[in-house]
C-alpha cells in the first residue's frame, strides 16, 4: 500500500490486524516533527542515509495485531519535500547498505548471504526529476531471470527545487549465487546538483507479491446491450513499446539535436540545421519562437560533421531569438556549436551571446580573439570587463562547442566558460579546461534572448570566411548538459553526442534511447558488449532495432513490474543455469510442439559494417551446409547490415551469426502449461518469476524425442487467465548457442574449460553391451578428448552417457561413463559415432 504525500507531513496507509510486517517510510528530508503512522509500530531506524544532510530514511516494524493509526514525533523538524510510504506485510528487517553519489550514480554491493531468499528494496532519491526519467537500479549479477517492480514513487517533480523518491523491489530466489552490485542510474542528465542518495535493504519473510503486468490503456471503447441494462468498457493493456511506436515519425534531424532536446529546463534550443529555403531557424523546444535571421547566411552549407547535421555558414550575417518566456532570475546558461573556417574569422566577432534584463548586466558575449583564444565579455553599459579562454591549439578549421554559465551569488555574479574541441576525422573530443571568475557588485537579472554572430545592441554582423553555427540553446538553471571526454555513456552528454555516440555499447545505447523517449528501461548491464558506430538520427523504435541487431542474441521486452522495457543481453544468457525444470513424465506440460524447420537457417552469411567493410562466411560441411541434399540443405544466404564501431567486428559477427544459422536443433514454438491444475501449484509459483530470456530445462521427454534433457531459452510468453483456467504458453529456442567457452585465466596456456565444438571424429572402438561403463573410442582426424573436457555428455545411438573420466591422449582413448542419462539403454556396435552433446562455442564479445 502507498500513501499520499503532502509537503509537510506523511500519512501512512491504514493497517489491518493481520498485516504485521515492515513499514518503509523514506523521506528526502525529514517531516515536520509529527508523522501519522500505523498503530503498534516499533521504530527501528531514524537517521541520514550516507552523508547527504537532505536525505533521510525511516524504517518501522509493525507489531502483531496492530490496527488504526497513531502519531509519532521524530527528532528533526524540516519540510518533507518528497516521501514514499510502503507497507510490506509479513516481513522483518534484514541487512542494509547506503550509497551517496554525485552525478552518474554509485554502487551498493550485497553478497549472496545477504540477499538469498529475501525481498530486496532499493530506495533512491534525486533532487529533481521533472522529465520523469528516473530509471530502475542497474544490477550487475549472475542471471536470475528476475527484475524490479516499482512499489512507490513520490511523483514527477514539478520544478528543479522539488526532489523525487522511488522505491523498487525484487524477489530473490533461493538459488541466487555470487555478489550482486546495484548501480543507481537515476536521471543522469549531467546537472551538477543532481546528486543521488540510495539505500538498499533486505526484508526477510515478506508475503509474496509478483505483479503479472503493468501497462497502459490506449483505447476506451464503450459497449452496452440492447436493453441498456449493462454497459462495459472492454480494454486492452499495452506495454510502453506501443507508445514509443506511436512517435515513430518523430526522428530528429541529427543525433546532437536529439540529445540536447532531451535535456530539461531549456528555455530555447535552435538546431539551425533547417533546409535551404528556410526563412528562420526553427525551435526544437515546443512553443518557443524561431530565431530571426539577419543578413543572408548560406543555409545547410556546412555538412562536414555528420552528427551535427547540415548547418548554415555566416558571412556578415547572424540570428537572434525573441524574448525568452518563463525564465527565472539569478541563474542562466547558454551555448552553441561553432565551426571556424581554415582562414579563421574577424577578431572581436561575436560567437554566441545572451541578453539580460532586470539587473545591472545587459549582455554576456563570447567573442573570437584569434586562432588560439576566445574571450567572455560582460556588458554593463558603462563598462565591459573581459576574460580569455585559451583553446590550447589553433581553433582555425576546428569544431568547437561552448558552455557559458552564470549564477547570482549574493551581491556578485559567479561565471564559467568551458569548451570542447571535436576532431571530425578521428572522432575524438578534447575537453578544454574552463575559465571562471566573479563579477563583483553586479546583478544578472533574467536571461532574455540569445544571439549568434551578432552584436547584441546593434545586431551588426562582422564574421568573415564563413564560419558555421548551430545548436544554440539557453537555460535558466545551472548546467543542463556537460562536457565529458568518454566515460559516462548513458547521460545526455554533449561531447559524446557531438561524436554521434560512436563506440557506445549496444546495451548503453538502448538505455539512453529509451530514457530519452521519456520511458523507463531496466538494462541488465554487461561490461563486455558490442560497440556501435556513429548513431544515425532515428525514431526510438528504429534506433532500438539497430541496437538489437548489433547486440545479437539479446531480448528487449515489456517489463512486468513497471510501465517500461527490460533488456537482457546475450552475455547475461551465456552458460546460465536453468531457473525452472519441467518434468514431462510428471504431467506438468499440457502441450509440447517442437519444430525442426528452416526458419533460422543461414549458411551463407554476409555482415556489412555501415560505411565500412563486409565479411562473408559459408558453412560448406555438415547437415546444414550449403551442399545440396542429402549432404546439406542447399544455400540459405542472409545479409546483415550492422552499426559496428570497428571493421574487425564484422568477422566476429559473421562467425557468430553463421553458428546461429547452422545450429542443428529444433525450436519449440509452443510449450503450454496448465497452471490451474492442482498438481501444478508449485509450478504456478515458479511461473510468476519467469521472464523472457530465462533458461528452462525439460526432462523425461517421450522416447520418440531426441535424447534430452533440453535446455531452452524463453523467447516469448503468452499468459491467459479466466474464471477457471490459467494457461501459460512459452515460445522457446535452443540454449546450445549460449554455451560459451570460458578461458581459465589462471592457466598460462589459456586452456578452455569447455570443449570447443564437436569434430564428429569419435567412434566406438569396440562393441558395447547395456552394462559397460568403461568404453574404448577411436579418434579420427580431430582433437582427442582431454581431462579438462569432462564431465560432459555424449550421445551414442540415442542413448546419453555422462563421461566422467578420460584416459589416454591419442587414439584409442578410454572413457569412463555413467550410462542411460536419458532413460534409454541399448547395445552399440563398433564404428557407431559418439557425438558430444555439451558443445561450447566461442562467444561474441567486443
Amino acid at each position: 500500500a502507498v500513501s499520499g504525500v503532502s509537503t509537510t507531513s506523511l500519512v501512512a496507509p491504514s493497517i489491518t490486524a493481520e498485516t504485521t510486517g515492515v513499514q518503509l517510510l523514506s523521506y528526502f528530508a525529514t517531516p515536520s516533527g509529527t508523522v501519522t503512522e500505523p498503530g503498534g509500530f516499533t521504530q527501528d531506524f531514524e537517521g541520514t542515509v550516507g552523508s547527504w544532510s537532505r536525505s533521510w530514511s525511516y524504517q518501522d516494524s509493525v507489531a502483531a495485531g496492530a490496527t488504526g493509526d497513531e502519531t509519532a514525533t521524530h527528532s528533526t523538524s524540516a519540510t518533507a519535500y518528497a516521501a514514499i510510504n510502503v507497507h510490506v506485510p509479513g516481513g522483518s528487517w534484514g541487512s542494509n547498505a547506503n550509497s551517496t553519489s554525485a552525478v552518474g550514480g554509485n554502487d551498493v554491493n550485497f553478497t549472496v548471504a545477504d540477499v538469498e531468499g529475501s525481498l530486496i528494496v532499493a530506495t533512491c532519491f534525486w533532487n529533481s526529476d521533472p522529465d520523469d526519467r528516473m530509471q530502475p537500479p542497474r544490477v550487475d549479477m549472475p542471471d536470475q531471470g528476475l527484475g524490479w517492480y516499482l512499489i512507490a514513487d513520490s511523483g514527477v517533480s514539478p520544478d528543479a527545487s522539488t526532489p523525487r523518491a522511488t522505491a523498487w523491489a525484487m524477489r530473490v530466489p533461493s538459488t541466487a549465487t555470487g555478489t550482486w552490485n546495484f548501480n543507481f542510474l537515476g536521471k543522469r542528465d549531467g546537472r551538477t546538483e543532481s546528486a543521488a542518495t540510495c539505500r538498499v535493504q533486505t526484508i526477510d519473510g515478506a508475503d509474496d507479491y509478483l505483479p503479472r503486468f503493468a501497462g497502459e490503456v490506449s483505447e476506451w471503447p464503450l459497449d452496452w446491450n440492447v436493453a441498456g441494462t449493462e454497459a462495459s468498457t472492454p480494454i486492452t493493456v499495452y506495454g510502453v513499446g506501443r507508445r514509443l511506436g506511436a512517435v515513430n515519425a518523430a526522428a530528429p534531424n541529427s543525433v546532437y539535436t536529439a540529445t540536447l532536446a532531451s535535456t530539461n529546463r531549456l528555455l530555447g534550443y535552435w538546431p539551425m540545421n533547417d533546409g535551404t529555403g528556410a526563412q528562420s531557424f526553427a525551435s526544437a523546444v515546443p512553443g518557443v519562437a524561431p530565431m530571426q535571421i539577419v543578413g543572408a547566411p548560406a543555409l545547410a552549407a556546412f555538412t562536414g560533421f555528420e552528427p551535427a547535421g547540415p548547418l548554415p555558414t555566416f558571412t556578415a550575417a547572424g540570428a537572434y531569438s525573441a524574448p525568452l518566456v518563463g525564465a527565472v532570475a539569478d541563474a542562466a546558461a547558454f551555448g552553441s556549436y561553432v565551426r571556424i573556417g581554415e582562414a579563421g574569422t574577424t577578431a572581436g566577432a561575436n560567437l554566441v551571446a545572451a541578453g539580460f534584463t532586470g539587473g545591472t548586466l545587459q549582455a554576456a558575449v563570447l567573442e573570437w580573439v584569434d586562432a588560439s583564444n576566445v574571450r567572455i565579455k560582460f556588458d554593463y553599459g558603462s563598462s565591459e570587463p573581459t576574460a580569455t579562454l585559451g583553446l590550447g591549439a589553433s581553433g582555425n578549421g576546428l569544431e568547437l562547442t561552448f558552455i557559458v554559465t552564470m549564477v547570482q551569488d549574493g551581491a556578485d555574479i559567479d561565471w564559467a566558460v568551458s569548451a570542447a574541441i571535436v576532431d571530425p576525422d578521428t572522432l575524438t573530443v578534447a575537453v578544454l579546461g574552463s575559465v571562471t571568475g566573479t563579477q563583483a557588485s553586479q546583478t544578472m537579472g533574467t536571461i532574455q534572448s540569445v544571439y549568434v554572430g551578432l552584436e547584441t545592441n546593434t545586431l551588426n554582423a562582422n564574421h568573415t570566411n564563413a564560419p558555421a553555427f548551430g545548436h544554440v540553446w539557453a537555460s535558466d538553471e545551472g548546467i543542463p548538459y556537460r562536457f565529458v571526454s568518454g566515460g559516462d555513456q548513458l547521460a545526455p552528454n554533449s561531447a559524446q553526442a557531438l561524436l554521434g555516440w560512436i563506440g557506445q555499447k549496444a546495451t548503453d545505447r538502448i538505455h539512453r534511447v529509451v530514457a530519452g523517449a521519456g520511458a523507463k528501461v531496466l538494462v541488465q548491464h554487461n561490461d563486455v558488449e558490442q560497440a556501435m558506430d556513429v548513431e544515425n538520427p532515428l525514431a526510438p523504435l528504429q534506433a532500438l532495432a539497430a541496437c538489437e541487431a548489433t547486440a545479437v542474441g539479446g531480448n528487449l521486452f515489456d517489463a512486468a513490474g513497471f510501465v517500461g522495457l527490460r533488456h537482457r543481453g546475450r552475455v547475461a544468457k551465456a552458460n546460465a543455469a536453468p531457473t525452472w525444470t519441467l518434468d514431462y513424465d510428471a504431467e506438468q506440460i499440457a502441450d509440447l510442439q517442437p519444430l525442426d524447420d528452416d526458419q533460422a537457417t543461414a549458411n551463407d552469411v554476409t555482415v556489412t559494417r555501415t560505411g565500412g567493410t563486409s565479411v562473408r562466411l559459408v558453412e560448406d560441411t555438415g547437415p546444414l551446409s550449403v551442399q545440396q541434399p542429402p549432404d546439406g540443405v542447399g544455400p540459405y544466404p542472409k545479409t546483415f547490415p550492422l552499426s559496428l564501431f570497428l571493421d574487425a567486428q564484422a568477422a566476429d559477427q559473421a562467425g557468430y551469426r553463421l553458428a546461429r544459422g547452422t545450429l542443428d536443433r529444433p525450436r519449440w514454438p509452443s510449450l503450454t502449461l496448465d497452471l490451474s491444475k492442482a498438481e501444478n501449484a508449485t509450478e504456478a509459483a515458479a511461473a510468476t518469476e519467469l521472464e523472457i530470456g530465462a533458461t528452462i530445462r525439460l526432462t523425461d521427454l517421450p522416447a520418440w524425442f531426441p535424447p534430452g534433457p533440453y535446455d531452452l531459452i524463453v523467447e516469448g510468453i503468452d499468459e491467459r487467465v479466466d474464471a477457471t483456467r490459467w494457461l501459460v504458453t512459452l515460445n522457446l529456442s535452443p540454449a546450445d548457442l549460449y554455451r560459451t567457452a570460458v578461458l581459465d585465466t589462471d592457466d598460462a596456456d589459456g586452456r578452455a574449460l569447455f570443449r570447443l565444438g564437436d569434430d564428429g571424429n569419435l567412434t566406438l572402438n569396440e562393441d558395447v553391451d547395456t552394462t559397460a561403463t568403461s568404453v574404448e573410442v577411436a579418434v579420427g582426424d580431430g582433437a582427442p578428448l582431454t581431462t579438462t573436457d569432462v564431465p560432459l555428455r555424449v550421445e551414442v545411438g540415442g542413448e546419453v552417457w555422462t563421461v566422467t573420466a578420460v584416459s589416454g591422449t591419442s587414439s584409442p582413448q578410454t572413457l569412463t561413463a555413467t550410462r542411460s542419462a536419458n532413460g534409454i539403454v541399448k547395445s552399440h556396435a563398433t564404428g557407431d559415432p559418439v557425438r558430444v552433446i555439451d558443445v561450447a562455442r566461442l562467444g561474441l564479445y567486443g
